[in-house]
């Protein structure tokens, strides 16, 4: 199970980066680099279980950007 887990994470963390990428309004692309920031050093967590708690609280903060 924890595999299916890592594997969605990785997938919405991709799609955000190409999300950002593809951004052409400035402000929007600035708050979605924030964003991704904060994806990127939640996955830097050592402690799996803090990890996936950090990852899926930015995830489901982003989500409707």
């Amino acid at each position: 199970m924890g595999w299916v887990t890592a594997i969605v994470q990785l997938f919405k963390i991709i799609s955000k980066v190409v999300d950002l990428f593809l951004e052409k309004n400035k402000e929007k692309a600035e708050s979605k680099k924030l964003a991704l920031d904060k994806l990127t050093n939640a996955a830097k967590e050592t402690d799996k279980d803090k990890r996936a708690s950090k990852l899926n609280r930015v995830l489901d903060d982003v989500r409707g950007m």
